[in-house]
Order: C-alpha cells, then sequence, then structure tokens
C-alpha cells in the first residue's frame, strides 16, 4: 500500500512538472523523501527526482539524483525487475545527458562507454535514437576536428546498423524455427488424423465382428433348441405307440 502511494505520488509529481507547477511537483516529492522503502522506490523517486531537476535546468542536482537512481538500480537483484538491462541502459543514459550539460564530456563519455554494454538487439529503437543523439552531442561538443566529428557519426552508424542487422537475423531465424514448428505440428495433427482414421476403422470393424458372431451363436443357439424339440417330440411319440401297442395286442 506504502509503495502505491509512493508510485501514485511520483506520477502526480510528473504531471505538476509538465504542467509547469514545478514548486507543487518539489514539495510533493519532499513530502514522501522520508518514506522510502526498499532499492526499487528509491531508484524511481530520485530518477523522477533528477528529470523534473534538469527540466528545470538544475544540471547539476539532476547529475546528483541521476546517479542516485542508478546506485540503487544497481542493488536490485536481476529477479525481482522485469527488462533490468533496459533500465540500466537508461539510468546510464540520464547521467550522460546531465553530463553533457555540465560540459563535463570525459565522464559524460565515461557514462556513454558503460551505457553501450547494455545495448543489444533487443534495445527498443527509442532507446537507440536516444544512444546515437548523446554520442553525436559528445562527438561534437568535445571535438575540435570536423573530421573527427564525421568519423564518431559514421561510426555511431555503423554501430547501429550492425545491430538492426543482428535483430533482423534473429527474427529471420526466430521466424524460420516457428515456421518448422509449424510444419512439424502439422505433420502430427495429420498423423494423428490418420492414427484416430484407423482407431475408427479398427474399432467399426470390430462391431461388424462382434455382431457377425452374436449372429452365428443366436443362429447355432436356435438350431440347437430346434434339434432339442424335434427330438423331444420324437420321444413322445415313441412313448404313445409304447402305451398304445399292449391295448391293441389285448382287444
Amino acid at each position: 500500500y506504502i509503495e502505491m502511494s509512493l508510485i501514485t505520488s511520483f506520477s502526480r509529481a510528473n504531471i505538476l512538472n509538465k504542467m509547469q507547477e514545478n514548486q507543487k511537483a518539489f514539495k510533493l516529492l519532499d513530502s514522501v523523501s522520508t518514506t522510502l522503502k526498499g532499492n526499487d522506490v528509491k531508484r524511481q523517486f530520485y530518477r523522477d527526482y533528477g528529470s523534473i531537476y534538469y527540466d528545470n535546468d538544475n544540471f547539476q542536482q539532476a547529475v546528483k539524483n541521476y546517479k542516485k537512481s542508478l546506485y540503487y538500480l544497481k542493488k536490485i537483484p536481476d529477479s525481482l525487475i522485469e527488462g533490468r538491462k533496459t533500465e540500466l541502459l537508461e539510468a546510464y543514459l540520464n547521467v550522460t545527458n546531465g553530463l553533457i550539460e555540465l560540459k563535463d564530456f570525459d565522464l559524460a563519455t565515461q557514462y556513454m562507454d558503460s551505457a553501450s554494454v547494455y545495448i543489444d538487439v533487443n534495445t527498443s529503437f527509442d532507446n537507440l535514437s536516444y544512444v546515437g543523439e548523446l554520442q553525436l552531442k559528445l562527438n561534437v561538443l568535445n571535438s575540435e576536428s570536423i573530421d573527427n566529428i564525421l568519423n564518431g557519426y559514421y561510426e555511431l552508424v555503423k554501430q547501429q546498423n550492425k545491430i538492426h542487422e543482428q535483430k533482423i537475423e534473429d527474427e529471420l531465424d526466430a521466424l524460420t524455427l516457428a515456421n518448422q514448428k509449424e510444419k512439424e505440428l502439422i505433420s502430427e495433427n495429420k498423423q494423428q488424423e490418420i492414427d484416430n482414421l484407423k482407431m475408427q476403422i479398427g474399432f467399426v470393424i470390430a462391431l461388424i465382428l462382434l455382431a457377425f458372431l452374436v449372429i452365428i451363436g443366436w443362429l447355432f443357439y436356435r438350431q440347437r433348441t430346434l434339434r432339442f424339440e424335434r427330438y423331444s417330440l420324437l420321444l413322445q411319440q415313441r412313448l404313445f405307440r409304447s402305451q398304445m401297442n399292449p391295448h391293441f395286442t389285448f382287444n
């Protein structure tokens, strides 16, 4: 409940900041700063605090809070936060952006290099664009030669193209694998249908054989019954004859 109320406060502070009511945003965040519990909550708090400072051109405080957010983010285990690599990438980029505004290009380059570790084929287009923007800023502001700027730009384009190519290749591999699995599934379904049809045919044949055996058994039983009745009738006739012969002889 406490964390949810804090997250709600963070959202309200961001809304107030966008409405140009910066003092209210700062006041709201200050009011909840003493109730922070847990690394994840602190990470979000200092990230949002840093963003509001950045929007108000207080880059010194923005970097200070961005670094605190990164500090608490690193203390969170991988299993407890979804998309941790993305969060780390964005946290490093936020610090880099603030340092660029402070014109501390050497330290900004170090944070940019740290951020690049978390770039892979799953990195979103927005984050790749953000990386490109900050890297281009560093190249322009930290270089004295136009050739160095262009070389840095070409290297950045080459790196991002490589990521896109790898992503396309991975997607093609995944599509090929999915297509292969679909074919295998269709083949298994067909085989299952054939097996089911065979079972149904076998069941029908078994029913026919059972019915045939029942009819044969009934006919056999019927024949024995008729034979027994015929034999019984013959015995009765013999009995009557044996009873009639002495009477005729006496007469």
